[in-house]
């Protein structure tokens, strides 16, 4: 919700006063609803007095949708405001939708830098001649901004993810499921840790998916914004990239190997 309140432009200061105040906080659709009040609102009045030379905006719901005046420039992307659900697009002024509008930001484009930096240091591709008979898939970028408990922006996050709907079954992917824990198996092993009072430790992984080695020859157009890939080379991954339709199996493949490794003992009462 406070990540909404941050999108919205100074035009919308009375709204985002008006709903701070409120006790309890409401959610983000119910913001959305006092948005759309008001544009509604607003777009009445234009129409009355004859005032209001902006832009259009179409702002669409389930059952209707209707114009309201909003100045363009607000708007960074055309496709954000096609959605059935109801979106704002205003709060997509601080969040890029592609490559051209984050490439004029310098936090999005350190942002991808480190991404690439990262991918690379993991050895996740290696830049090589297409051969012959092969099609690369494509690739695109996500971006994310992450915010602290007061809503204040932490870090910009950006992330590769492999076109992996491009992907030809038994040419460049085989099996795509993997194992996934019971609820009462979790449930098991808390109520064991509660009865011996042991400690618990909670870990995340970073970039896990990016840990499973790939079995499959994939070939990958290389990403917008990588420097070291001339004309006509492609990227040939060598481990699993967020977005590939085994990407998933990989990684747990990877993790359970580990485990063993450790003298872990793999539980098979799952079925």
């Amino acid at each position: 919700m406070m990540q909404f309140l941050i999108g919205l432009t100074d035009e919308y200061d009375a709204i985002r006063n008006q709903i701070l105040v409120m006790d309890p906080l409401p959610t983000v659709g119910k913001c959305y609803s006092i948005v759309i009040k008001v544009e509604k609102e607003k777009h009445v009045q234009d129409l009355k007095f004859g005032t209001g030379e902006n832009s259009t905006m179409q702002v669409f719901s389930r059952n209707r949708h209707y114009q309201a005046k909003v100045d363009k420039s607000h708007l960074k992307c055309d496709n954000c405001v096609k959605k059935r659900h109801v979106r704002v697009a205003l709060a997509h002024k601080i969040r890029p939708c592609s490559f051209k509008q984050a490439k004029e930001s310098q936090d999005w484009v350190q942002a991808m830098n480190n991404e690439l930096e990262a991918l690379e240091n993991n050895e996740t591709w290696e830049v090589v001649d297409l051969p012959e008979g092969h099609k690369p898939i494509g690739c695109r970028w996500a971006y994310k901004i992450k915010c602290k408990q007061d809503g204040s922006i932490d870090k910009y996050k950006a992330r590769l993810l492999a076109k992996g709907y491009n992907q030809i079954e038994d040419v460049n992917y085989f099996d795509s499921f993997t194992p996934v824990v019971k609820v009462v198996i979790v449930r098991i092993l808390l109520a064991i840790v509660a009865a011996q009072q042991w400690n618990l430790h909670q870990m995340d992984i970073n970039n896990a998916f990016l840990h499973g080695y790939l079995d499959e020859d994939i070939y990958m157009v290389p990403p917008e914004g990588y420097q070291k890939a001339s004309l006509r080379k492609v990227c040939k991954l060598k481990r699993s990239l967020y977005g590939l339709k085994q990407a998933s199996r990989q990684c747990n493949l990877e993790f359970t190997s580990r485990l063993l490794q450790y003298g872990f003992r793999q539980s098979y009462h799952e079925g």
